[in-house]
């Protein structure tokens, strides 16, 4: 709440003028009928002369009223300041606010199941901030989200609406459990526009004029990298012949950048890339996997399914997508689970989300988070994560469709694999 402090000497000079005018206007009133008993003098200076005691009775008593009106206004202005003071140190008990802080929106994450969130995860929130746009910089960097009690929320924003902010796609990180049929409530706060959030808020690499400025997705998710470094970092290693790029983000254009340990759980994490892929004639497929292994020579050897969402040169305008599940040996013979070709049309030089998770006998493929195939696969233990051509350390020379990412991140998979829905309380 703010406390505005009322104008007392504005106030006061109000007051006055009216009860000038009101008491001026009785006085008017008694000197009429005062001539009309001095018809003989007509100046307002003879009758004033002529009655002396009535006139000094007339000012004494407008002095009086005055006084009385002045010590009304003075009382009623510090009980509405106390009054005022006491609200917000209720309000404070109830909802505590960060410093600098301008305006804030309050937002409600409902859990609808029947069992309880994670007691940590990260939560999705696509918000429509069109009506708030006049309080977002340019930068779009003056917001932070907060509990009841003031605390900051670590978040990061994925994506958003240049135009309009009308479609903005958020990750909290919730540091408590939703209860099932509960809900909790977290605040978005906007700051003065010139400015800038703590660390607690980030913006997506390839959201900012320099890439990676302000990105806090290492803090938010349980493993992300966003490749904005001009080298790989120790969790990854490259196949012998690759030709990738490090330069706003990881570009391959041949072989493969795979993780130097199995370090993904499929049933535990859900594994995300942003994606955007480039037009080359007559290459080979390239995307994103996860394997039991990242020597494919071992394949007969391989017992867990190996799972890929792979992209060939379908035309000079769109991609195709080929999603694939492949377990290894079983009675001497390889065998696929899954096999679906062109699927979906990928426009090139556009960003798309790519999605694996699995529960332990279902396994999910995602683009832009909507499911586009699901398959019944036990899915255990860890995997590697494979950029690029899917045959990791045995890629060939042969070039791929040109492929980058953005960044690679695991986050936590929800229980039944669904996010509690959120909304601005209005």
């Amino acid at each position: 709440m703010i406390i505005i402090k009322r104008p007392i000497i504005g106030r006061i000079v109000g007051v006055l003028i009216i009860q000038l005018l009101f008491l001026s206007s009785i006085y008017v009133v008694a000197f009429a009928q005062s001539a009309q008993n001095q018809s003989k003098n007509n100046s307002s200076a003879a009758l004033i002369s002529n009655n002396p005691i009535s006139a000094l009775l007339s000012i004494v008593i407008i002095i009086v009223l005055i006084i009385i009106f002045i010590i009304m206004h003075i009382y009623d202005n510090k009980l509405k300041m106390a009054r005022s003071i006491k609200d917000a140190q209720i309000e404070s008990k109830t909802k505590k606010i960060p410093i600098g802080v301008l305006k804030y929106i309050t937002i409600r994450i409902t859990n609808n199941q029947t069992t309880s969130t994670l007691q940590n995860y990260q939560q999705m929130l696509k918000l429509d901030l069109s009506y708030y746009k006049k309080y977002i910089n340019k930068n779009i960097d003056n917001m932070l989200f907060f509990d009841s009690e003031g605390k900051a929320l670590k978040s990061w924003l994925e994506s958003y609406s240049k135009k309009d902010f009308s479609n903005m796609v958020f990750w909290v990180f919730i540091n408590s459990q939703i209860n099932a049929s509960s809900y909790f409530d977290i605040n978005l706060a906007f700051l003065a526009m010139d400015s800038k959030s703590d660390n607690n808020y980030g913006i997506a690499p390839n959201m900012t004029e320099k890439y990676g400025s302000m990105d806090n997705g290492s803090s938010i998710f349980d493993e992300y990298w966003n490749f904005e470094l001009n080298y790989l970092q120790s969790e990854w290693l490259n196949s012998s012949k690759c030709d990738y790029s490090l330069n706003k983000g990881l570009k391959i254009n041949n072989g493969s950048v795979y993780t130097n340990e199995c370090m993904y759980n499929p049933s535990n994490y859900v594994l995300e890339a942003s994606v955007r892929f480039s037009y080359i004639n007559d290459v080979a497929s390239s995307g994103i996997s996860i394997s039991e292994s990242r020597h494919m020579g071992a394949a007969k050897e391989i017992t867990r399914p190996a799972v890929m969402l792979l992209c060939n040169s379908l035309s000079k305008k769109y991609a195709g997508l080929t999603v694939l599940a492949s377990n290894g040996a079983e009675g001497g013979k390889s065998f696929n689970i899954q096999n679906e070709h062109n699927m979906y049309k990928i426009s090139y030089d556009k960003d798309y989300i790519f999605g694996i998770s699995a529960t332990q006998e279902q396994l999910f493929e995602y683009i832009n988070y909507d499911t586009r195939s699901s398959v019944y696969a036990v899915m255990s233990g860890t995997y590697y994560i494979i950029l690029g051509d899917p045959s990791a350390i045995e890629s060939k020379d042969t070039p791929i469709l040109p492929v980058s990412f953005n960044w690679v991140r695991a986050r936590k998979f929800l229980p039944n694999n669904e996010m509690p829905k959120a909304e601005i309380m209005v």
